[in-house]
């Protein structure tokens, strides 16, 4: 049998196996990528088969049973000099088990020790191990910092200013009659014709920062002040120039979590071209 012969035959049993999945468990699958080596994507639906036999029979444990019990020493016991080992072993520990614990944000070692034995180690999670598969855990989602987020979600609104794409812009905008500041509809085209203004006298951009200054925050609205500069080319002559600025971000926060914006001004007289 040639190659190509079992290359087809494989690809016809993933197709009556992915039929028998979406009527066994529901869902539905998407076309796969063509150039997708069937017999990869055998070993992707079987591991996607066992998933979801554990999924449907699985129980409710602890991250600490989970992981199998350990004696851990409560921080209170811990000296300064043996936190950081203790913090490193037991995430070590974690993640041998495959639990991934991720912080997005800095935080002390005590903070993440503590976060670890006296939160996470109880908290419930489903009981099921498939070999290559993680479970995730992520220290935001225990302790949300809206301030944080909101800045963050800023950053990458303003970062986009610079990258030169108004479709990339545009999805960082909330959609089209979504409530602004002060109950104004948004327009998603006059924002990003609005923050992108500054581009008309630069040709491309050599270096840029985006730095946060503070953020504001009153009933799931954020208002992030922050500080641009730049360095790029002129468009007639194509020699250097630089300018600073400093804006402000408006955002609401949505049913998911995220910040989109909803608002967006240039500060001051500060903006240089």
């Amino acid at each position: 049998m040639s190659h190509n012969e079992t290359e087809s035959i494989q690809r016809a049993l993933n197709d009556a196996k992915k039929r028998e999945l979406e009527e066994k468990y529901g869902g539905t699958f998407h076309s796969s990528d063509p150039n997708l080596p069937p017999d990869i994507e055998a070993d992707w639906l079987r591991s996607i088969e066992e998933f979801e036999r554990q999924f449907s029979a699985a129980s409710e444990t602890t991250v600490r049973r989970f992981i199998g019990n350990p004696v851990i020493l409560p921080l209170s016991e811990l000296s300064p000099e043996q936190l950081r080992p203790a913090l490193d072993g037991l995430l070590t520990l974690l993640e041998s088990n495959n639990v991934i614990v991720h912080f997005d944000r800095i935080i002390s070692d005590r903070e993440a020790y503590r976060f670890l034995t006296e939160e996470l180690l109880d908290h419930e999670m489903d009981d099921i191990r498939i070999e290559g598969m993680t479970q995730n855990f992520l220290y935001e989602e225990f302790h949300p910092d809206d301030r944080h987020d909101a800045a963050m979600f800023a950053e990458v609104f303003l970062r986009g200013l610079f990258a030169g794409s108004a479709v990339e812009l545009r999805e960082d905008i909330a959609p089209d009659g979504t409530p602004g500041p002060s109950g104004r509809p948004v327009e998603r085209e006059a924002l990003v014709m609005e923050a992108r203004d500054f581009r008309k006298g630069i040709a491309a951009f050599i270096d840029f920062s985006v730095n946060a200054i503070d953020c504001s925050l009153e009933a799931g609205v954020a208002t992030v002040r922050a500080r641009l500069a730049w360095e790029g080319l002129s468009p007639e002559t194509l020699e250097k120039r630089a300018g600073e600025a400093a804006a402000a971000v408006t955002l609401r926060k949505d049913e998911c979590g995220a910040w989109p914006v909803v608002g967006f001004q240039w500060l001051g007289e500060g903006q240089t071209l």
